[in-house]
């Protein structure tokens, strides 16, 4: 019963046609690497915060079970910095034998950091069963929750990870999508690695059982 609940929440929320956001907040769960002034001197247990948005009249560029559709923003507040991606992708992957995986990511323009959250149903019965463009389910009815901030250095091994669960999402008007001004406000912008850039390390691909998200954050 708790499921058709939360359904019929998500189904509200994606009732309104054209742009929609969600803000969420959450806490870092581990910090993994070396220093990384991109994190805003954030460690385990700090609050996270940011927004994502998207059309929901998105056109499925993927297949029936495994779909992507492009987003319009994603955007991640680590302490006093601002991360924000270009160009950012949906996956919605429903497959065969049963699971229902909403995961939205993308890079920065210049390469330097890649943003991932991942809304997850893995034990029966499903929240869904197709792979439609819907807004992510209620985490009530969710066992993974979890997004990652990753910072690419020279030599992979030093690849710095932000770990965080999502503890909270609430939908908002996405017209000019942006964080909640009750939430926590941009104050700067990340500072540039200064090491050199390499493609996204094996690990992170094993973040999704699937396949766009995974040419999204590899460089090609």
């Amino acid at each position: 019963m708790h499921k058709i609940i939360g359904l019929a929440i998500a189904l509200a929320a994606g009732a309104h046609a054209g742009p929609i956001g969600f803000n969420f907040s959450g806490t870092v769960t581990s910090v993994t690497g070396p220093a990384e002034p991109g994190f805003g001197g954030l460690t385990v247990g700090s609050p996270v915060f940011g927004s994502f948005s998207y059309d929901s009249n998105a056109v499925n560029i993927g297949s029936s079970i495994d779909a992507g559709y492009a987003a319009i923003t994603t955007y991640l507040q680590t302490g006093p910095l601002s991360q924000s991606t270009v160009n950012p992708a949906i996956e919605i992957f429903t497959p065969g034998v049963g699971g229902y995986y909403w995961d939205i990511g993308g890079r920065d323009g210049s390469n330097t950091f890649a943003l991932i959250l991942n809304f997850w149903d893995t034990i029966a019965p499903f929240v869904q069963a197709d792979a439609l463009l819907r807004p992510p389910p209620d985490l009530a009815l969710l066992d993974v929750h979890v997004g990652q901030l990753i910072y690419f250095h020279a030599p992979e091994p030093n690849t710095t990870r932000l770990n965080f669960s999502i503890d909270s999402i609430t939908a908002f008007g996405a017209s000019s999508p942006r964080l909640d001004p009750c939430s926590q406000p941009a104050t700067g912008v990340p500072e540039p690695s200064t090491a050199a850039l390499l493609a996204v390390p094996s690990g992170i691909l094993l973040l999704w059982p699937n396949q766009l998200l995974r040419s999204l954050v590899a460089n090609k």
